[in-house]
């Protein structure tokens, strides 16, 4: 199944075709977030911090803290746990991690921030979560510091002891060196022995002396404690839940509506640019038209007795019978035509497509207004052209609420443009319609048009259409493209297929506005 690729203009376009439903979507979006706030209940949002555990900035446990970690610490169950047993009711530590967010604002800061549907709670859970970090920072700090004083102690007590040996041993070998000549060898012995003693005496001294240092450094040791308490819990304001939540159903719903529409666009295969139209049909756009759609026998009669298009279609409509009509001047009223030239036209249209289907009978009504005696014949037998035979067979023969100078059917009259209106089946077109109707053509020849609403056929729909003419013998001389997409600026493929000499204008193909202009002897001509 061919799909068409989806892309940002693409998108867009179809957003904006359908933008009133997307903006319906988005008020009901809006109004379900303002009764979603109505049901949910309000949130209540309390803080606490703790400042953790502080070593000197000279001690070798300064700088060693990792947010992260302590993060996770204050997220884990060594704190939830106590605090939510400690709240009334009591919370397990999974129900307390849903309703608390922890951050680390500093290495040395903890905060909690609790949302809960009361502000008791929210108040309680947030102080007991304070008290709880507070208890575990400070029963880990603690340990760590008395199993490091324990081995700082014991091994002070060793170097004493090492130094008072040391000493000793210095006072003995001085009062023997004293008793002997220096240059004796007795002497020199001890001389050299008691350098050696007073050296690891003065080592012994240095590092007693860190080891003091160290005692005193852990003794320096700051405790956690809460440095914020439990905040007054806060809730937002009533205009402003209600604004969020309408907000985020506003956005909820136009977005989920975008998507449907963008997902619902790749497999729409119909056309809509004119230059998609005519390299379907190998054929350039002539012109394109808003078309009026009657739906009833009356607004058909309506439109065939007083159309009157805007400046910008009539010049468009002017523009074909300008180029199909051999005579390029007409008279000023109805039936006093300066040529008898004669023309023809056919206007061959799908099934079901309302919006083309009114093209030929605006172009026979149009050309009535201009002083052009023209006949306007529908064929084909579907029920989507079915309330326009109707109003065409009721105009015959009544001379009231008609548009002088248009004939209807076999209505008897001379006209000098026939057009010729052929509706072929969209999905099975058969050649019964376009053999009638070439049977109609008052001197066998007629430039044939196919008119295509935008956004109504596919490709293959148009393909089959244009094998069934080809199959007939009938060359497609131009295309009319109704009601054309706002966002279409293609021009039609100009010079596409072999469209003959002087049907297909030399510049944009579509709806450029104009005036009549008038004549030598007041005649008046298209342009």
């Amino acid at each position: 199944m061919a799909e068409q690729a989806v892309d940002l203009r693409s998108a867009l376009a179809a957003w904006t075709r359908h933008r009133l439903l997307m903006g319906l979507a988005g008020l009901l979006g809006a109004a379900a977030g303002v009764g979603l706030a109505q049901v949910v209940p309000p949130y209540y949002t309390s803080t606490s911090q703790v400042l953790l555990p502080i070593a000197p900035a000279e001690s070798e446990e300064a700088g060693d803290r990792d947010r992260d970690t302590e993060i996770e610490i204050a997220s884990s169950d060594v704190v939830l746990g106590p605090a939510g047993r400690a709240v009334s009711p009591q919370l397990t530590p999974a129900q307390a991690e849903d309703m608390v967010s922890v951050e680390a604002p500093s290495d040395d800061v903890i905060a909690f921030r609790v949302r809960a549907e009361s502000p008791a709670q929210a108040e309680a859970l947030a102080k007991e979560l304070a008290k709880a970090e507070v208890a575990y920072s400070n029963g880990s700090a603690g340990s760590l510091t008395r199993a490091r004083s324990t081995a700082l102690v014991e091994r002070r007590q060793t170097l004493k002891d090492s130094l008072d040996a040391v000493s000793a041993e210095i006072e003995t070998t001085s009062r023997r060196a004293a008793t002997v000549s220096p240059t004796s060898p007795a002497g020199r012995a001890d001389a050299a022995a008691l350098a050696e003693l007073t050296a690891q005496q003065a080592n012994l001294v240095l590092q007693l002396d860190s080891v003091k240092s160290q005692l005193l450094e852990g003794q320096g040791v700051r405790a956690a404690r809460v440095i914020e308490s439990a905040t007054p819990a806060t809730s937002l304001s009533a205009p402003m839940r209600y604004g969020l939540f309408g907000a985020g159903g506003l956005f909820a719903g136009v977005l989920l509506t975008g998507l449907v529409l963008a997902v619902a666009g790749r497999r729409d295969r119909r056309l809509r640019s004119r230059d998609d139209i005519a390299d379907a049909l190998g054929c350039s756009v002539v012109t394109s038209v808003r078309a009026r759609r009657p739906r009833s026998v009356s607004a058909w009669r309506r439109l065939l007795a007083s159309y009157a298009p805007d400046t910008v279609d009539a010049w468009a409509l002017r523009r074909i019978l300008h180029r199909v009509h051999p005579a390029p001047s007409f008279g000023s009223g109805a039936g006093s035509a300066v040529t008898s030239a004669r023309a023809s036209v056919i206007v061959i249209t799908l099934t079901e497509d309302e919006g083309a289907l009114a093209m030929a009978p605006q172009l026979a009504s149009y050309a009535a207004t201009t002083g052009v005696a023209t006949r306007l014949v529908i064929h084909g037998r579907d029920e989507s052209a079915a309330a326009l035979r109707a109003a065409a067979g009721r105009e015959t023969g009544s001379a009231s609420n008609r548009r002088e100078g248009l004939l209807l059917g076999a209505e008897p009259g001379d006209a000098e443009l026939t057009v010729i209106l052929v509706v072929v089946d969209r999905k099975r077109p058969v050649a019964d319609d376009l053999v009638a109707a070439q049977v109609d053509i008052p001197d066998g020849r007629a430039t044939t048009l196919v008119a295509v609403a935008s956004g109504f056929a596919t490709a293959q729909e148009l393909a089959r259409a244009a094998v069934l003419m080809d199959d007939q013998q009938m060359r497609i001389d131009g295309v009319i493209v109704a009601d054309p997409d706002d966002l279409d600026r293609t021009t039609g493929r100009v010079g596409v297929g072999g469209a003959p000499p002087g049907l297909l204008p030399p510049g944009l193909p579509t709806r450029l506005a104009a005036v009549p202009i008038t004549r030598s002897g007041s005649s008046k001509g298209y342009r």
